[in-house]
């Protein structure tokens, strides 16, 4: 406490604690700490927390975290290109597969503090960031889905995949691991408007959002949400001024609100604690609903205009 800082400047658990925070050994593991959050979970955590549908992409995603935790204490060529069983089937406790310990990756600041460690130090923090990389490659290796098989069809609602020669399985697997959506008819139905679709002539605007030059001269693509895409594809209509993927449509539709995370859930209970408020304690749920409502419409449309009430 501030009004007592003699008994802290007494008292033998403070002097230690702040020895040992004052360390060029622990400010190296801090920063080795601080390189993990900032270059391996940072960027997948922020991508998941988008709202837009992005559960075709998971899968993919899945892979290349673990795939990148690996590559930071493997050899490339024991990693590769693996996905799914394959890269959980690679022994990574087997030292054969190792880099030395100078190739671990531990972040430029981390490196630049290593000549402040003795040898024994220097030898000790690269056993721990080995130990530390092996925990986290038996963790995610226990928890991520990759053999998630519905995971990794979903990856065919991409608008690049539908080209592809096995997207109409994979897309008839999808359907049939939903479960009480469509029945035996209508996955029928299902496999042909996918023949269909997989020929479609589809307007590059559907899914391309933007293409310009940055500021380092490089061409760069920004492409709208998957379900702007999907909006688009639901729109075509027969010759008659009917649905020409009613089906695919029904699916597409029920796979796209399945969640990515739980971002959306986490952002809900935020809105709906703004909304309920001390003087709105009383609100029947049917209020609660329709103020959702509105604030969902509104944040979809924009906020318009007044009306003016005569």
């Amino acid at each position: 406490p501030e009004k007592q800082p003699v008994q802290i400047r007494e008292n033998k658990r403070y002097e230690s604690i702040k020895l040992v925070l004052s360390s060029n050994f622990s400010k190296v593991k801090f920063n080795f700490v601080l390189y993990l959050c900032e270059n391996i979970f940072d960027r997948f955590l922020t991508f998941f927390q988008r709202e837009e549908p992005l559960i075709h992409l998971l899968y993919c995603e899945l892979n290349g975290l673990y795939r990148n935790v690996l590559l930071s204490f493997l050899k490339s060529d024991s990693v590769q290109q693996k996905s799914g069983q394959d890269l959980l089937n690679i022994n990574f406790e087997q030292s054969v597969l190792w880099i030395t310990d100078k190739e671990i990756k531990i972040g430029e600041q981390t490196r630049k503090l290593l000549p402040s460690l003795n040898f024994d130090e220097k030898k000790s923090f690269y056993q721990d960031a080995r130990t530390i990389y092996i925990t986290i490659a038996n963790y995610l290796k226990k928890n991520l889905p990759l053999n998630n098989m519905l995971l990794r069809d979903l990856q065919v609602l991409d608008y690049l995949s539908r080209t592809d020669r096995s997207s109409g399985d994979r897309i008839v697997r999808v359907a049939r691991n939903i479960p009480n959506l469509l029945d035996d008819g209508e996955i029928d139905k299902l496999a042909n408007e996918w023949a269909l679709y997989s020929v479609e002539l589809v307007d590059r605007s559907w899914y391309i959002k933007d293409e310009y030059v940055d500021s380092n001269g490089n061409n760069q693509i920004k492409y709208h949400s998957i379900d702007y895409y999907w909006n688009n594809v639901f729109s075509i209509l027969t010759m008659n001024g009917i649905s020409k993927y009613p089906t695919l449509t029904k699916l597409i539709k029920n796979v796209l609100i399945i969640t990515h995370g739980n971002a959306d859930v986490e952002r809900g209970f935020s809105i709906n604690s703004n909304i309920l408020r001390e003087n709105r304690s009383l609100l029947s749920e049917s209020s609660i609903n329709s103020l959702r409502l509105v604030y969902d419409g509104v944040k979809l449309f924009g906020s318009g205009s007044a009306h003016k009430v005569t």
